[in-house]
């Protein structure tokens, strides 16, 4: 059996001297591993297509449950990210969260898109910082996933949150707890944060996934929103990845936080 699908690749192993395994993230049949013959040799009409990052429209042969690559077309290589150490190391991080998080054969739209629009940011949009694609990219993806959190309200009395008071979030809870119904000065795996982070992570969370980085922030959130974005999403998929201290030992390297 043959289809067509458009997808992008998030893992790619070489297989003998010419050959790869390909991770492609589908929208309709979710994470699929595709055999791609030849597609090391120069000469091969298939080779740009099928690099890892590459979004491409892809001919794929099924058989006995194997899939394998017929042709690929490149639709897009977000080339300028990859000039930069610190953003290629990023969407590898992306990738790898995302391939943790799909399925296979199953419905994988949402996290597609949601990938092609972070590294679309990664190569073109420079005036949105890195911290701000990675934490804005985490917390939507955790959303996307099921894990959505609540910031918009204190989850005990139900208030809605203003940027003039502070909060802590739960980590269990997925959700924030305002001062006076703070009733324990030690609420297991939370942290405190502004009203004005709040404000921001409850924005995200409930944006589209084409609007996830189209909001206005201020450098003060910094911190605290780093730290919540990538923490929530190590507790609701409960691993580290070595992309992301990776990532970090470039931006250390780097002389970046």
């Amino acid at each position: 059996m043959e289809f067509s699908t458009v997808g992008i690749v998030i893992k790619e192993q070489f297989q003998g001297e010419n050959d790869k395994m390909l991770t492609i993230l589908t929208p309709a049949k979710g994470k699929i591993h595709v055999y791609a013959k030849g597609v090391r040799k120069i000469s091969s009409k298939n080779a740009s297509a099928c690099q890892l990052f590459v979004y491409s429209d892809f001919e794929i042969i099924e058989k006995n449950g194997r899939f394998t690559v017929k042709t690929a077309v490149c639709k897009e290589m977000f080339y300028n990210m990859r000039s930069s150490m610190e953003k290629y190391s990023l969407a590898c991080y992306f990738a790898d969260v995302v391939s943790h998080t799909s399925t296979e054969l199953s419905d994988e739209s949402d996290s597609l898109r949601l990938l092609l629009n972070a590294l679309f940011a990664l190569a073109n949009m420079n005036e949105i910082p890195l911290w701000f694609i990675k934490g804005a990219f985490e917390l939507k993806l955790m959303c996307v996933c099921g894990f959505m959190p609540d910031f918009s309200s204190c989850f005990v009395c139900g208030n809605k949150i203003g940027n003039s008071h502070s909060y802590t979030f739960s980590f269990e809870e997925s959700a924030i707890i305002c001062d006076k119904c703070k009733t324990s000065s030690s609420i297991p795996f939370s942290c405190t944060i502004s009203g004005n982070t709040a404000v921001m992570l409850s924005c995200i969370a409930s944006s589209e996934i084409s609007k996830f980085l189209s909001f206005k922030y201020s450098d003060d959130i910094k911190e605290d929103f780093t730290f919540i974005c990538e923490n929530y999403l190590i507790h609701k998929t409960e691993r580290t990845y070595e992309t992301l201290k990776i990532y970090k030992s470039i931006l250390n390297s780097l002389g970046e936080k």
